[in-house]
């Protein structure tokens, strides 16, 4: 193996495990975040079960499974999900506002989560890991979907939410 396919099996491997990593702290931070929600529809578009990311989760270890070097190298890289959801509003009464800001934060992590997984899905094209290729590119799918969905929940329910709580106080 030439260095340059060895230095990209290399990295595609830190990236998988970055993103597994990513993913089990998505769990967590989710499930914080939804006690400070007060829109039903939201928590269910946060829901771990609608996102799919124990799903993601299985298929990255599938992937990581098939590569053939089997070090362990650090995780290295920090994704905007972290910071997203580590600078939530972690207090605060629930409020169509919060809920508002938690959107926004979680359609960057998402949109940051599609990214991750197509940028490993052409990783694994390139080494030849048609396998992963898939699951990473039905990964990212399902991401976009998440993000389509929170922007239905913004759109249909929050901002009009929103709006009538304005005329109401008028």
């Amino acid at each position: 193996m030439n260095t340059s396919a060895k230095d990209l099996q290399d990295l595609y491997q830190q990236q998988l495990i970055s993103l597994v990593a990513a993913e089990k702290r998505h769990i967590k931070s989710i499930a914080k975040i939804s006690k400070t929600i007060l829109t039903d529809k939201l928590k269910t578009a946060l829901n771990t079960e609608v996102t799919d990311i124990q799903q993601h989760l299985e298929r990255l270890q599938l992937c990581k499974k098939t590569l053939k070097n089997k070090s362990t190298l650090k995780a290295e890289m920090a994704y905007l999900l972290t910071q997203a959801v580590e600078n939530y509003p972690k207090k605060g009464k629930p409020s169509l506002l919060l809920d508002l800001r938690v959107m926004r934060y979680m359609e960057d992590a998402f949109m940051q989560k599609v990214a991750a997984y197509q940028q490993l899905q052409l990783m694994a094209n390139v080494i030849g890991d048609e396998r992963s290729a898939q699951l990473l590119e039905q990964s990212a799918n399902d991401n976009q979907n998440s993000y389509a969905y929170l922007q239905q929940v913004s759109a249909n329910i929050i901002y009009p939410a929103i709006m009538a709580d304005k005329i109401t106080s008028i």
